[in-house]
């Protein structure tokens, strides 16, 4: 389903665990950047607080676009911009995974970021990291923050 979220996170350990969990014969990626470089900068005539780094979903520009993806009219016009959003609620997955998101607002143009950067995780190379993760507490119930995960890590642990 096509949606104007993106997922990133600012754990850099939780986007390795991400690039090495799965599809073991094909290369992982990690991508790294600026969230603030999307944003463009403040213009004359803008109306409200110029955006110049990641907001809560309670920022009144944030909530517009929020609203306005439900076909809500806004309550003034702001131009369409891909936004760095960073949730309110912290509890479960978002918390442990330190979870941030790009909403991209109705009609909003692709923008570059020249901090945009990829590191290339050999397909050779995910089972040490993992292990290495392991020893780390990045495991897929440090991650996931549920039973069923839990209980993958425990089978894993035990060999079962």
């Amino acid at each position: 389903m096509p949606t104007r979220l993106l997922d990133w996170t600012a754990n850099p350990l939780a986007a390795l665990f991400f690039a090495v969990c799965e599809q073991e014969t094909e290369d992982g990626d990690v991508f790294v950047m600026e969230p603030t470089q999307v944003i463009p900068k403040p213009r004359k005539g803008l109306k409200g607080e110029p955006l110049q780094h990641v907001y809560t979903m309670r920022h009144p520009y944030v909530s517009d676009a929020i609203g306005m993806s439900f076909w809500h009219k806004p309550k003034e016009s702001r131009p369409p911009l891909i936004l760095p959003v960073r949730p309110d609620n912290q509890a479960g997955r978002i918390w442990q995974q330190s979870s941030l998101f790009t909403l991209h607002m109705h009609e909003s143009t692709p923008k570059t970021n020249s901090t945009l950067a990829r590191i290339k995780i050999p397909a050779a190379k995910k089972e040490p990291i993992r292990e290495e993760l392991r020893r780390l507490n990045i495991n897929q119930f440090s991650i996931y923050n549920d039973l069923d995960h839990l209980s993958k890590e425990i089978r894993r642990n035990w060999g079962m």
